[in-house]
């Protein structure tokens, strides 16, 4: 195999994330012959190991537990890749960025170094060291890839200065994420819902950035005017979240395509950090519309087939809820399909893939 040819992954972990589910389709999804895709997990297979093994892919883990495991992690990195010689590196993740970028610096790595950045604006204390860290190492890689054009302006903004930028947006799999009739039955029966109930439904884990405090708020004064506005919770950690009336908290759920469709809507209410929001895409995907914050690139996805509202202020959820609330079902049916037109024909995952291969392809 021609060294040039073989893309090697670093990713920080293979848990249930945005970055972590897109690379998982982009190496079992690659239908390319003159590309081969190996993965290293700088933790261990978590969620998508097995996925990507099942496909036949390479896949190696560093077991990293901790900053006391770095240095091991880091020479376990060079035998794997002494052994694979990849003509490129791609990094997934800030802790990947950094750790692929010492690698060049150390071992003179002689392939192309690929960052792969997938949030904008994350202004998380946690991560404010490691950011000011990559700015410097910056000019390292040979190309920085970013899913968003809010993440390359923020970044952009940090003072990052790549060689090469590239914008690649999260890729969905239409045929999975799909209109489903029974969904809606589904969801009344197993949580003593009323066909006449408006359901609005939040996927999510439950972390600051998500901003659930202001929608279950906003959905709180909501409730109280009309009882029959009902809310569902998905993702981790939800189910430890305040109980309230009306609301409904499912926690992690790993059939999330079979319930996106029996939502009324789909509500993105988060106040910072989104790049592309897959939940969104998905959400179109199976034609049910959004009503989403200002964060990232939503409002360039969904277009004119949703609700666009401001972050962080209450009261605009609640105006984004209610305008939703008030839509007859003819023209949510509408809106619904014509998100799902939108996805089909800009986000479909062939078509991110095929992008992805041809920077891997590039020789230059």
């Amino acid at each position: 195999m021609n060294n040039k040819t073989t893309v090697m992954h670093l990713i920080t972990g293979l848990g249930t994330g945005g970055a972590e589910r897109m690379l998982t389709h982009l190496v079992t999804g690659s239908k390319n012959p003159d590309i081969r895709h190996v993965v290293v997990s700088m933790m261990g297979k978590d969620v998508f190991g097995k996925e990507i093994e099942q496909a036949g892919v390479e896949l190696f883990t560093l077991n990293m537990s901790n900053k006391l495991s770095a240095l091991k992690g880091l020479w376990h990195l060079h035998k794997i890749i002494k052994k694979i010689k990849p003509g490129t590196l791609q990094t997934w993740l800030y802790h990947a960025d950094l750790m692929g970028s010492i690698y060049k610096k150390l071992f003179g790595f002689p392939g192309k170094l690929l960052w792969n950045i997938r949030c904008s604006n994350m202004d998380d204390a946690r991560y404010n060291w490691l950011t000011k860290i990559l700015t410097i190492l910056s000019a390292i890689p040979n190309q920085v890839l970013v899913n968003s054009k809010s993440g390359l302006n923020h970044h952009k903004v940090l003072g990052y200065k790549p060689q090469n930028w590239a914008v690649l947006p999260n890729g969905i799999n239409v045929e999975r994420f799909a209109p489903n009739a029974n969904a809606r039955k589904k969801l009344e029966e197993d949580y003593q819902l009323n066909a006449t109930d408006f359901i609005v439904g939040v996927v999510a884990r439950n972390d600051p950035m998500k901003a659930y405090g202001s929608f279950l708020e906003a959905f709180a004064t909501l409730h109280h005017k009309n009882p029959t506005l009902k809310a569902i919770l998905v993702g981790e950690g939800t189910k430890k979240l305040p109980k309230q009336a009306g609301v409904t908290a499912l926690g992690q759920r790993g059939d999330i395509e079979s319930i996106l469709s029996g939502f009324d809507v789909l509500c993105m209410p988060s106040s910072h950090g989104e790049g592309f929001p897959n939940v969104v895409v998905e959400a179109m995907a199976c034609g049910t519309p959004c009503v989403v914050t200002d964060v990232g690139d939503a409002l360039d996805i969904i277009g004119d087939t949703g609700i666009g509202i401001a972050p962080e202020f209450t009261s605009d959820i609640v105006y984004g809820l209610e305008k939703a609330a008030s839509l007859n079902k003819k023209t949510l049916d509408k809106m619904g399909r014509d998100a799902r037109r939108r996805i089909v024909e800009n986000w479909a995952l062939p078509k991110i893939i095929d992008s992805y291969n041809q920077i891997y392809l590039n020789r230059n």
